[in-house]
């Protein structure tokens, strides 16, 4: 065959000539698709002279003749080229290689050769072949050998070989082919005159080549020649030639790209003015696109450089034109996206965040090689980022999340842009960790930018060290490792370190280390680093030239840390206040244009009024704080994230304002009006603003708003400490909102609203138990009603353990509660409620708090509040730290001072306390009959008081008028009443002699086996069998369980308390976990199994309480350590009395009366014993 490789066929021979007979059918035009497919068919079929028709026997015959070949050759050429015709390519080919074969030796083979390598180069264009690739090179190797220097054809095969090797080299990225191609196109242009329009094409593709080689060196040489080739190309361009609108377009680029090396404003300018006169010299609707892309790009650059909404106007107009031709453009659509972003931030009009992530979807939905798409999702997890700073919504941070990490996902290895894809996902972790304070989500933002600087070069990672270190700080301003602390350090130092005094980032590098300055003054307390702070501001600012958009932030910072400094109390300054204001009011100035950090501005500002005003009690500062406090929550709009923060400092500057004639009625319906619609802002933020605004409204008398907002505050404690939350994280969240429960239980007591202090007690109160309670409900009534949904009620809370379910158990609840009937399932207990879980006896919650203190008696019949005058915050913590020294010693002169001081402590809470509220239950005398029940809900540091032991040193007492229990909160209490005690007795006993730096437990132990003795059948879990996974595996089998042994309190994070066993601590968390539905009575005879202090009182997290989540109805635990010959004794005589379970409370206290009357004046010895349950 004639070099076509395809096999002869009948069908192909018959339709050779169907197609030569429509050619010769159209009456002389110039069919020549047909009679290319009519000459491909012939050639196919390697048809014989005979075969063929006569007319072509000069192209396909034995005797063809090469001109007649060469001359259809290039016309098929010119075809197939503007028409993307495959066959008519096909055929010029197979022409050109029947006629250079024919002119072996011919002087004319040359050109022909030329033209052939054209040609295969137009097909590989066509179909992307390699082979074709590859033969235009040769092709046009063969030519340029052929061709002699100085003939007026010699520039055609350099240029097509400049051609193809450039195309060569952007395929396969080899250096030698991008400066071979440079070479000969430089040759090609030189032989070509210059006032020649067939210059024009060396000329553009050497600016091509040479954009290829700076995207390598990065030498300004190299962009300058691309810049120069495109330059001729466009002064030799006439203005009515079909192609000058794409030497324009050519030409705005080069100009952009040396832009962005140099930073020359004359060539960004000159990339404008380029892209213009394209747009006036397209002659279809893609030129015009084209220059308008190019347009769009530069102005994109002039708007980074100017900030004028004007620019950006300009820019938005022309992306749209542009786009309207190119819908499916992904830069286009990028930077429209980039627009739009910026825009919103100008104005904040929520429809151009939205149209910004449109664009970023589709250029995400575009085609693009693998790089590109990586970008492009990393952009639009940027953009989510940004919406969700303006609208709160968890789910763009939650997309933002999954768009960042399939970005990273998607990105080639060793991807030069992965250090930047990692750092950006990694934001959009640590912004989801400041909206739900999952941990886990720092953890893996710290992991991503361990990854990036591991990705990225050591000269060249210093943003990311930043980042890094940033990243760090978050962590210690949660968990308070100093370890983090002291690693963000050295990597804010590190990044800064790496900065060059002339690098733009300068500044943010210096404020991030004056951040962490602060934070370390907070850890260590030293002046010097708040001093530090202060100066690394300066330095910050010192680096940012005026009508920088960072200025305002670090003058505000300065504003702010300056403020700090003269609050430290080490030094007070007053000239540091001054500092403060000074740049306060100089960031005011200049931030006037910026509604995103205009309000920031003004509150702090405000706040540092509010500090000067403090320390100077000048009225016209106190004014100037509220008008900026005011202001800063006026510019701020609804759903900004920041309007939390601006209403938080607002009410505490109002609390500060005693002036007369205030128009608190005003003010109060002001912060009341702002106090809602605030979901943008985290719920630890949520929290805090309704805490705040409640303060202030508790002082301008407006108690019924007041108690609204401290309700909506304990609401709020519900979503800081979520259920994905590890325990530890759940305590460190509410522990940061210690009092507030006080505080709200007070502010309904002030405005008489009794029965809604015990709710709002109820509901803030043991947060997390009542979280765990939830998932242990008796469903027998669901299961008759609605079975499939109790059935998967039960599936999900079991994988509440072990996964992050929280969303769909919140959905699951909300589906039960659409069942008539259900409605309030699992809803906190209403007045009612409560008043009938208090039957057959008075629960007395006691409060105190600042503004008053009260025990609020919980009966069937109704609820009451009774003041308690002589009781305040700052009485409660001195008896409490005067019971815990006393008790927490056991020597000689330790055991003198509990003798002294516990005394001291009963009486003052018999007289405060207990005995108001035994006169108002009619508990005057020592029952003769069926003794009263009293169950004690203390609120805050009073969980650690011993109200079950009041009294006066051989004088009244609560032992001698009711029988006490506690419980952390009502809810608790209806669950330990959930069933009877008919369980056939099964007794665990748990003993172990020796722990660890404990001394021995002799005694304790040996009534431990005493009483195991007594109970044929029961299990002994003694020394080295006493391990944690006997023990939890034991408890799963037992109805009552004694341990004697160690235990440990922790008050920092009560939920690694625990029981010392043989080969560790059995914690609280391991032990709430359990589902013990037979489960008891459980004595604990060892240290500090009831204690309660520290910022989480309010949860009630201790070892007794863990036993009573894991099933226990009844507890026997106590509030400070005993030594072992009285735990032996005690647990010995307690079980002498004990004929079942639930008379557990009966006789705990008739051994605390036999105990105080053998050591009346060591109550050390009977009243740390305590009992919780029914």
């Amino acid at each position: 065959m004639a070099g076509l490789g395809r096999e002869p066929c009948d069908e192909a021979y018959i339709l050779a000539w169907f197609h030569y007979a429509r050619f010769t059918a159209a009456k002389g035009k110039d069919d020549l698709a047909a009679f290319a497919q009519s000459l491909f068919l012939f050639s196919a079929n390697d048809s014989t002279d005979d075969e063929l028709p006569p007319p072509l026997l000069p192209l396909l015959g034995a005797d063809s003749a090469p001109g007649a070949q060469i001359q259809l050759a290039e016309a098929l050429y010119d075809t197939g080229r503007e028409s993307a015709d495959e066959y008519a390519l096909t055929v010029a080919i197979d022409l050109f290689h029947r006629a250079q074969a024919a002119l072996w030796g011919h002087p004319d083979r040359g050109a022909c050769m030329a033209t052939l390598g054209a040609t295969h180069a137009a097909r590989f264009d066509l179909l992307g072949e390699p082979a074709d690739l590859q033969a235009a090179i040769d092709s046009a190797e063969v030519a340029l050998a052929l061709i002699p220097r100085d003939h007026p054809l010699h520039a055609l095969p350099l240029l097509n070989l400049a051609a193809a090797l450039l195309t060569r080299f952007e395929l396969g990225g080899d250096p030698a082919d991008l400066h071979d191609a440079i070479e000969r196109g430089e040759l090609a242009a030189a032989a070509i005159p210059a006032d020649n329009l067939a210059r024009l094409l060396p000329l553009s593709t050497l600016g091509r080549a040479y954009r290829a080689l700076f995207d390598r060196t990065h030498a300004l040489a190299d962009i300058n020649a691309c810049v120069d080739r495109h330059e001729q190309a466009v002064a030799l361009s006439p203005a009515d030639h079909p192609e000058t609108a794409i030497h324009l377009s050519n030409l705005s680029g080069a100009y952009l790209v040396r832009y962005e090396h140099t930073g020359s404003l004359d060539d960004l300018n000159s990339s404008v003015e380029r892209a213009e006169n394209g747009v006036a010299h397209s002659r279809d609707p893609d030129q015009r696109a084209r220059c308008l892309a190019d347009f769009t790009s530069a102005y994109t650059r002039i708007y980074r450089h100017s900030r004028a909404f004007a620019d950006l106007r300009v820019l938005i107009e022309s992306g749209q034109r542009a786009l309207a031709v190119r819908p499916g453009d992904a830069v286009l659509l990028c930077t429209l996206a980039f627009a739009h972003e910026k825009r919103f931030e100008h104005h904040g009009d929520p429809a151009d965040i939205d149209t910004a992530i449109e664009y970023r979807e589709r250029a995400v939905a575009a085609d693009a090689n693998p790089s590109d798409h990586a970008t492009y999702l990393s952009n639009l997890s940027l953009a989510r980022q940004t919406r969700y700073r303006a609208h709160g919504d968890v789910a763009d941070l939650d997309a933002a999340v999954e768009h960042g990490t399939a970005a990273v996902a998607a990105a080639p290895a060793g991807a030069p842009q992965l250090p930047g894809l990692l750092s950006n996902v990694a934001t959009s972790f640590l912004r989801r960790y400041e909206r739900l304070g999952v941990l886990a989500d720092v953890h893996l933002a710290i992991d991503h930018l361990e990854r990036a600087v591991a990705a990225s070069p050591a000269d060249d990672n210093a943003w990311l060290l930043a980042n890094l270190g940033a990243a760090y700080r978050t962590r210690y301003d949660h968990a308070g490792d100093f370890e983090d602390l002291c690693a963000g350090f050295d990597l804010a130092e590190r990044a800064l370190a790496a900065t060059p005094d002339d690098d733009p980032a300068l500044a943010s590098r210096l404020s991030g280390l004056a951040n962490s300055c602060q934070l370390r003054y907070d850890h260590l307390g030293k002046l010097s680093d708040l001093r530090q702070a202060a100066e690394y501001d300066e330095r910050a600012l010192a680096a940012t030239p005026a009508g920088h958009p960072d200025r305002p932030k670090y003058l505000s910072n300065l504003c702010v840390a300056y403020r700090r400094l003269f609050e430290s109390g080490w030094d007070q300054r007053p000239a540091d206040l001054t500092k403060a204001v000074e740049y306060g009011e100089q960031a005011m100035a200049v931030v006037s244009t910026d509604l995103h950090r205009l309000g920031t501005t003004l509150t702090n500002l405000g706040t540092t009024y509010a500090a000067r005003f403090r320390h100077s009690a000048e009225s016209a500062d106190l004014a100037d704080a509220v008008d900026r406090c005011e202001r800063a929550l006026e510019v701020t709009p609804p759903g900004h994230p920041d309007r939390a923060t601006c209403l938080n400092n607002l009410a505490i500057v109002y609390t500060l304002d005693e002036s007369p004639g205030l128009d608190e009625h005003g003010r109060a319906e002001r912060l009341a009006a702002h106090a809602t619609g605030l979901t943008a802002a985290s719920p630890m933020a949520q929290v805090n603003v309704a805490r705040a605004v409640g303060v202030a409204l508790s002082g301008m008398g407006a108690v019924g708003d007041a108690a609204r907002s401290f309700r909506t505050a304990v609401q709020g404690l519900q979503s800081i400490a979520p259920r994905e939350l590890s325990r530890a994280d759940q305590e460190h969240r509410l522990g940061s909102h210690a009092g507030l429960v006080s505080e709200a239980v007070a502010a309904h007591l002030v405005a008489g609203d009794s029965s809604g202090a015990v709710e709002v007690a109820e509901l803030g109160r043991g947060v997390l138990l009542a979280a765990a309670l939830d998932t242990r409900t008796d469903l027998t009534e669901l299961t008759s009603v609605a079975p499939n949904l109790a059935d998967e009620f039960r599936s999900l809370r079991d994988a509440l353990q072990v996964g992050d379910q929280a969303a769909r158990w919140d959905q699951l609840l909300g589906r039960i509660r659409a069942v008539p009937g259900f409605e309030c399932f699992l809803q906190p207990p209403q007045a009612a409620d409560l008043r009938r879980i208090a039957a057959g006896g008075t629960v007395v919650v006691l409060n105190v708090a600042p503004s008053r203190s009260d025990a609020i008696l919980v009966r069937e019949d109704g609820i009451t509040a009774l003041p308690l005058p002589g009781v305040t915050p700052q009485a409660v913590e001195a008896r409490t730290k005067l019971l815990l020294d006393a008790t927490r010693t056991s020597s000689i002169s330790g055991s003198l001072a509990r003798q002294r001081v516990v005394p001291q402590v009963l009486a003052w809470l018999w007289e405060r306390v207990a005995a108001p509220v035994l006169e108002a239950l009619g508990c005057v005398e020592t029952p003769t009959g069926q003794w009263p029940r009293v169950w004690w809900v203390p609120i805050g540091e009073t969980s650690l008081l011993p109200l079950h032991a009041a009294g006066l040193p051989d004088g009244p007492a609560v032992l001698d008028r009711v029988i006490s229990s506690y419980v952390p909160t009502l809810r608790v209490l209806q669950y330990s009443r959930r069933k009877r005690a008919d369980a056939a007795h099964a007794q665990l006993t748990v003993a172990v002699r020796e722990t660890a730096g404990q001394p021995a437990l002799s005694g304790t132990v040996a009534e431990a086996l005493t009483l195991h003795a007594r109970h044929v059948g029961g299990k002994r879990l003694t020394d080295d069998t006493a391990t944690t996974t006997n023990v939890l595996a034991a408890l799963q089998r037992s109805t009552w369980a004694h341990f004697a042994c160690h235990a440990t309190s922790n008050p920092a994070e009560p939920s690694r308390s625990g029981l010392h066993l043989h080969d560790g601590v059995l914690d609280v968390l391991r032990i709430s976990r359990l589902r013990l539905d037979d489960a008891e009575l459980v004595y604990l005879s060892a240290c500090s199994t009831a204690e309660v202090r520290g910022h989480t009182a309010d949860e009630a997290i201790h070892i007794g309480s863990a036993f009573q989540l894991a099933g226990f109805r009844h507890i026997i635990a106590t509030l400070w350590p005993i030594d072992d010959a009285t735990a032996a004794d005690s647990a010995h005589r307690f079980y002498e009395r004990l004929p079942s379970a639930d008379l557990a409370p009966h006789a705990l206290h008739s051994l605390a009366r036999d105990l105080r009357a053998e050591h009346p004046g060591d109550p050390g010895r009977w009243a740390p014993f305590v009992h919780s349950g029914p």
